[in-house]
């Protein structure tokens, strides 16, 4: 069962989604600028796992609240962990949410007990990976699907605050640093390469990359018992 909610958090009003029981775990959904679109990624892990999703500010049925950048979307994030009594959580993200997840595991060390980063983009901005995107759109090597409407202004200034903060002077060292244990997975046919995932796990103490030959940018379309095997063995062998 989904319960769906609407909860008042740091001056916005977002819409939240909560499925499952256990341990708490926070997913992050893609865009920016859409709405939540993980509802099957989450019932991969709510057999086991209390998950928490929420519409983004400016996305999906929550207010339409600037302003739109990391540090307003860090205190969201932290606003609704209080708001449920949560004393941390898993956190998880796909494509942009990926992004966002490791932006929180950085910001708020003490509160993750483990980091689930899928199909993200790394701390990068290079020119060989925008290519290689643009190539595999153009060849029509992407599934296209409608996530509803977009926010053309929550998109542009959430990108733009994001290309600020992989620039931080100290961003490599703190991802040196960072004890959180973290899972980077990307699959094998994504158009987005996947090596600045790769580099980020290297880099993380307690990182660990993986492949998931075959699958796309949405790990589960295609590969859900894969991807559930994936998720489930490494969070079982950090207890």
């Amino acid at each position: 069962m989904i319960w769906k909610m609407n909860s008042a958090v740091n001056g916005a009003e977002l819409r939240v989604y909560s499925s499952g029981q256990g341990p708490p775990l926070l997913l992050l959904h893609g865009g920016p600028g859409i709405g939540d679109s993980t509802a099957p990624l989450a019932g991969l892990l709510d057999s086991r796992f209390r998950v928490f999703r929420f519409d983004q500010r400016g996305c999906g049925e929550s207010s339409l609240t600037p302003p739109y950048d990391l540090a307003t979307l860090m205190a969201d994030i932290e606003g609704l962990r209080v708001q449920q009594g949560l004393g941390g959580w898993i956190v998880a993200g796909h494509s942009w949410g990926a992004d966002v997840a490791l932006a929180y595991t950085l910001t708020h060390t003490e509160r993750v007990k483990a980091l689930l980063h899928l199909s993200g983009t790394g701390v990068q901005s290079d020119r060989s990976w925008k290519e290689a995107y643009q190539r595999g759109l153009a060849e029509g090597r992407e599934v296209q699907r409608d996530f509803g409407p977009m926010n053309a202004e929550a998109k542009r200034e959430y990108l733009r605050s994001w290309r600020d903060w992989i620039k931080l002077p100290d961003l490599l060292r703190r991802l040196a640093d960072c004890p959180v244990p973290a899972l980077f997975v990307v699959g094998g046919e994504d158009i987005r390469p996947g090596w600045p995932n790769a580099q980020l796990a290297a880099l993380m103490p307690s990182g660990r990359f993986e492949v998931i030959q075959g699958a796309g940018h949405l790990l589960w379309d295609t590969h859900g018992p894969e991807l559930q095997a994936t998720l489930l063995d490494f969070l079982d062998a950090l207890k």
